[in-house]
């Protein structure tokens, strides 16, 4: 057996094994049972039904849950995505994983890039341990824009650190300022403000780097504004001008409320900080985890000592990455909404440090590429067989429970007085309502009334409602002379009763 293992391990050596341990993630993993498990509620359920009601209606340009409720927290551009999937894939959650599995195989690509920058002599290192880095191979199956923008974020980052970094005649320098100010701008197309996070880490960067500074031009400046904004903001100006209250609506509540307020009730506590983002980032990082925090940790102290008059500055390269890592965490750690994914970004320069304090001796030591086999081997199994696991916010657990009590000849589901199972939209095909009976929602667009959903002639809808609003919804309706038929009782994230008028 240990001459096997020896001939074995001794052979991928040879032919490279972390440059096989790369292609196998790519190969194996990136693309494989992304339609395993079901679409779950609410976050992946919401983004799902965006990008169906695009490509059902054909409106491209104002995001909407329904046809008449409008959806605004998000720009277009990952909802662009994934509608652009339905049409190719069909209807399914392959289609709605695809986008954000394509993002996270061109990261790998572009965290190799910037392995040339930081780790010239091994440029394929940093993507390796990006890519077994267990937090971005659990985000690469979630239906979110952090994986898009992730990837955009990282392209105009590589653009940036080519210009701090490298060294380059001042023609290509514009050429690489326009590079990013486009990439950013697509980043920001894709979720808003948090896309400028990474600028800040740069602006520190800048200022405490005397030499980058004397060589700061103006030209690619203003020239890289200019471009960042007409792309960027395209969409912002357009639904802006449409309606004008929007720029109170991007500013207050997707903005201000979501940084200084609880509003959005994302662990919004004074911990709620190290509650999320502390294991996301010890347990995420793993296995590379100790290379991760020495890096930041021995980088970090030689920054105070320098700024104590005790030392000297940290190479620049490792001084950008420590900006760029440190700067937007502390933002992240003081805004009051919280959730893991808004730090996936973070994963490029935690991956680049790492790669410059760990030894490539290691890959030729045969536990480590045990490991790193099996490591791969239980991502990918885990993720062929998530989708047995029957979990309550499985839209697709929902779906199979409606057909079983009903024929699919309804033109709509309406959810009354409760948050619905969005997702339902691609398992169904048809459009998902929520409706507002006891005026419970007070928001920037109102839900439309049971009274008024009522005045709807010509519609074919079930009716979901929750348990404890069931008798209230049929007495209503009893007092309006209209009979209703209890088809059955399903559950979902709660239990609800579907209903039918006769």
């Amino acid at each position: 057996m240990k001459l096997v293992q020896e001939y074995f391990f001794g052979s991928l050596i040879r032919f490279g094994t972390p440059k096989l341990a790369i292609l196998l993630v790519v190969l194996c993993y990136v693309f494989p049972f992304q339609g395993a498990r079901g679409i779950y509620e609410s976050t992946e359920g919401r983004y799902s039904d965006v990008a169906y009601t695009m490509l059902a209606s054909g409106d491209w340009v104002h995001p909407k849950l329904h046809s008449e409720q409008p959806h605004w927290t998000k720009p277009p551009l990952y909802y662009w995505a994934t509608a652009a999937s339905l049409k190719l894939f069909g209807k399914n959650a392959f289609a709605m994983r695809f986008p954000n599995a394509l993002a996270y195989l061109l990261t790998l690509v572009l965290v190799g890039f910037m392995g040339r920058i930081f780790t010239p002599k091994h440029p394929w290192l940093s993507a390796l341990i990006f890519g077994t880095c267990l937090f971005p191979i659990a985000a690469s199956n979630a239906i979110s824009t952090d994986g898009m923008l992730t990837l955009f974020e990282t392209a105009a980052m590589a653009c940036f650190a080519m210009l701090c970094l490298g060294k380059m005649d001042k023609a290509n320098r514009l050429l690489w300022s326009m590079a990013g100010s486009v990439l950013l701008g697509l980043a920001f197309l894709t979720k808003g403000p948090p896309a400028l996070l990474p600028l800040l880490g740069i602006l520190i960067f800048l200022i405490i780097d005397k030499d980058l500074r004397t060589n700061f031009h103006w030209q690619s400046f203003v020239i890289g504004l200019i471009l960042f904004v007409m792309v960027g903001g395209s969409w912002f100006f357009y639904v802006i001008n449409e309606n004008p209250d929007l720029l109170n609506y991007f500013l207050k509540h997707e903005v201000v409320n979501r940084v200084a307020t609880a509003e959005h009730k994302r662990n919004a506590g004074p911990f709620g900080g190290f509650i999320v983002y502390l294991p996301t980032l010890i347990i995420g990082t793993l296995p590379w985890s100790k290379a991760v925090f020495s890096g930041i940790y021995k980088n970090a102290k030689q920054a105070i000592l320098f700024a104590r008059k005790k030392g000297s500055l940290p190479e620049k390269e490792d001084l950008f990455l420590l900006c760029w890592i440190l700067i937007p965490l502390m933002v992240f750690f003081l805004a009051k909404s919280r959730l893991p994914l808004y730090i996936l970004p973070l994963f490029i320069p935690l991956a680049l440090i790492a790669a410059r304090n760990i030894s490539v001796e290691i890959f030729h030591r045969t536990k480590v590429l045990i490991l790193l086999f099996l490591l791969i081997a239980a991502m990918i199994l885990l993720r062929a067989t998530v989708g047995f696991v029957q979990l309550n916010q499985d839209s697709r657990v929902l779906a199979d429970q409606l057909d079983n009590i009903t024929q699919r000849d309804y033109t709509e589901v309406v959810f009354v007085d409760t948050r619905p199972h969005y997702g339902l939209s691609i398992y169904l095909d048809v459009p998902i309502e929520q409706i507002d009976f006891r005026d419970h929602y007070d928001g920037f667009v109102p839900l439309e009334t049971l009274e008024a959903e009522l005045r709807v002639n010509g519609q074919n809808r079930i009716w979901m409602v929750a348990e404890n609003d069931s008798e209230g919804f049929v007495s209503y309706l009893k007092e309006k002379g209209i009979n209703v038929k209890l088809l059955g009782w399903v559950k979902g994230m709660k239990k609800f009763g579907v209903y039918r008028f006769d």
